[in-house]
C-alpha cells in the first residue's frame, strides 16, 4: 500500500455485519448493506457496481478506503453504453451523480457512459457514498486503477467525445477524471504494476516477491 500513498500507518480489518466476518481485503466489494444500484441489489458481481479489491487503511489524516481495480490488458472502444431501454440504468445513478463531487452542472451524466469512464464514475460514486455514510469509519476514499505504463490504449483512451471536448488539455483517462471533479483530493490514481513490484521487493518477504515476479512473467509488463 505504500506504493499508493506514503501517509499510511496501518491496515484495518474490514468487518462485514451481514456475514459476521472480517478480513484485510474484500473482493468484489459493493459497500455495506447494498450496492449503488439500490436496496434490492445485495449480491456482489454482475449487475452491481463493485470493485476488484477493497482495503481500508489508517493514515496520518484519518481512515481511508482504497477501491482497487486491475486493468492489465484492457482497452476500450468508443461504444456508447446507453440505448433506448436503459432509462432504469440512468435512474440508478442520476441522484448520486447530482450530489457528487463531479462537476454535474457542466457535464451531463451521459458523458460518462463510455468505458473506462463509466466504470470509474460508478466506482467514484460508490467511494463517495462510503465517505458520506461513514462506512467502516472511512473519512476519505480513493479509486486506484492498476494499469501498466505501456498499456497506452487504456491510459490514453479518452473514449467519451463530450469529456474529450470539455477537457482538451487532458491527455490521459486519469487527467480527465481529476479535471471533472471539483475537489479531486485523493479521488483517483492510476498506478503501474512496476511501482507496486518495486515496493514489494523493498518491503515484503519472499512469498510476495515470488508472486510479484509471477505477475511480471505472466503479463509481460
Amino acid at each position: 500500500m505504500s506504493a499508493i500513498d506514503d501517509d499510511i500507518v496501518g491496515i484495518v480489518d474490514i468487518e462485514d455485519p451481514d456475514t459476521g466476518t472480517s478480513s484485510l481485503v474484500e473482493i468484489e466489494w459493493i459497500g455495506l448493506d447494498h450496492a449503488l444500484e439500490g436496496p434490492r441489489h445485495k449480491t456482489r458481481g454482475a449487475n452491481s457496481t463493485s470493485i476488484d479489491a477493497f482495503v481500508v487503511a489508517e493514515t496520518t489524516s484519518g481512515r481511508r478506503g482504497y477501491l482497487i481495480e486491475w486493468k492489465y490488458v484492457e482497452d476500450y472502444r468508443r461504444d456508447f453504453l446507453l440505448d433506448g431501454n436503459d432509462a432504469t440504468r440512468l435512474e440508478w445513478y442520476r441522484a448520486s451523480y447530482a450530489a457528487s463531487s463531479f462537476r454535474s452542472e457542466r457535464i451531463p451524466i451521459t458523458a460518462w457512459f463510455y468505458n473506462p469512464f463509466y466504470q470509474i464514475m460508478r466506482q467514484r460514486l460508490l467511494a463517495e457514498r462510503m465517505v458520506r455514510n461513514g462506512e467502516l469509519g472511512v473519512r476519505e476514499a480513493k479509486v486506484v486503477v492498476v494499469v501498466p505504463d505501456d498499456n497506452l490504449a487504456y491510459r490514453e483512451g479518452i473514449t467519451s467525445p463530450v469529456l474529450k471536448a470539455k477537457f482538451k488539455d487532458a491527455r490521459t483517462v486519469e487527467e480527465v477524471v481529476l479535471a471533472a471533479i471539483d475537489q479531486p483530493g485523493p479521488a483517483l490514481a492510476c498506478l503501474s504494476p512496476s511501482t507496486i513490484a518495486d515496493a514489494v521487493r523493498r518491503q515484503c518477504g519472499n512469498e510476495l516477491i515470488e508472486w510479484s515476479e509471477y505477475l511480471e512473467d505472466r503479463y509481460g509488463w
